[in-house]
């Protein structure tokens, strides 16, 4: 039998209906037809009410937070393609390259491109967690490893540490 979440001694008598946790008849409360512990039921009282984002409600800055994985994505694709012209074209490059310097400068581009097409790829389609939200923060912080980036990454960064944001992706 598993114990209450509060009262270790005590055996559960069913579990949360939104965070799934077990508890005990004194713990559970009844809101709206589901048995909530007190912590849920008192989020979602203060989201009826007005006092708290709701954590179902899409933030604004998921759009923008999409957007920029795109271009992030296109612009590394754009990377690995021009490595890819510089393999392709070696021996034609050109006093100004031996054709060693444009195999190995392509095969860079062509390596670091896709690399990193990958993670901003795959981002807006991870499932919404918390560790989604630090990996979302990871690629956002990454970006901003270059100058020409930062007017973008700031921004969004700025937004996307707000309570909204960070309430969608679990956090209480």
């Amino acid at each position: 039998m598993i114990d209450c979440a509060n009262h270790p001694s005590i055996p559960a008598a069913a579990v949360c209906a939104t965070c799934g946790r077990p508890y005990c008849e004194q713990c559970l409360v009844e809101v709206l037809g589901q048995r909530q512990c007190g912590p849920c039921r008192d989020r979602q009282l203060a989201v009826m009410q007005g006092y708290a984002p709701d954590p179902a409600a899409r933030p604004p800055v998921w759009r923008w937070y999409v957007a920029f994985c795109v271009l992030m994505a296109l612009m590394y694709l754009a990377v690995g393609a021009l490595g890819g012209v510089f393999l392709a074209f070696a021996d034609q490059m050109g006093p100004e390259m031996s054709p060693l310097e444009a195999r190995i400068q392509g095969g860079i581009m062509l390596g670091l491109g896709l690399l990193f097409t990958i993670p901003y790829a795959i981002a807006p389609f991870l499932p919404r967690a918390r560790w989604t939200w630090v990996y979302h923060l990871v690629l956002i912080g990454f970006c901003m490893s270059s100058c020409a980036c930062i007017p973008i990454g700031l921004p969004l960064l700025l937004f996307w540490t707000k309570p909204e944001t960070r309430a969608w992706f679990g956090y209480a």
